[in-house]
């Protein structure tokens, strides 16, 4: 009697860990983890909320991003995001960037002719594009930079503010960790 007692309680404790188990709930996407392996990752968060590059076919894990290097344009990292209902765009251009950089690099200023050192946030529903200037800045930390695996990984954050306007979008926990081309 006892060891059917004990073979029933074992046998109770079993389903019950095993159908815990499988309510984890799934509350959508989160940020990719910071990794610096080239997975080709990216994410941040767009005032405060989760944005990962989502290609036309709503496949947030394949993503719409592209990463380059050259020695005489710089880097240039960009994502894009159009899942149906929002098609939207960040880009990172760092033409200062002539050698491969391991530290972090503050950015103060905007677009000049579509060149310099910037980023820019575009809402392409809407036509309006958002660039950092000398009060609206940001940051990005490269945490690798290999030029023989041709992998680029690292952090950013920024805010950016509205061409010809008055609106702001805050751009924060940004990660990357890219194969990019060399050109």
């Amino acid at each position: 009697m006892k060891n059917q007692f004990t073979s029933l309680f074992y046998l109770l404790l079993t389903i019950l860990a095993l159908s815990s188990s499988s309510c984890k709930k799934d509350y959508g996407p989160e940020l990719p983890p910071e990794t610096q392996e080239g997975k080709n990752t990216f994410g941040c968060k767009v005032n405060g909320e989760i944005w990962l590059p989502i290609d036309n076919d709503n496949d947030w894990k394949s993503g719409s991003y592209d990463a380059r290097f050259s020695k005489i344009g710089g880097a240039y990292i960009g994502a894009g995001k159009d899942d149906g209902k929002s098609d939207t765009a960040i880009r990172i251009n760092l033409d200062s960037i002539k050698e491969p950089f391991i530290g972090t690099i503050n950015i103060n200023s905007g677009k000049t002719n579509r060149t310099g050192n910037y980023f820019s946030f575009s809402n392409n529903n809407s036509g309006v594009e958002y660039y950092t200037d000398s009060l609206h800045t940001g940051s990005i930390t490269f945490t690798r930079f290999d030029t023989v695996a041709k992998i680029m990984s690292g952090r950013f954050e920024f805010k950016v503010k509205e061409a010809g306007g008055n609106g702001t979008v805050i751009i924060t926990d940004g990660r990357f960790d890219l194969r990019y081309q060399f050109r």
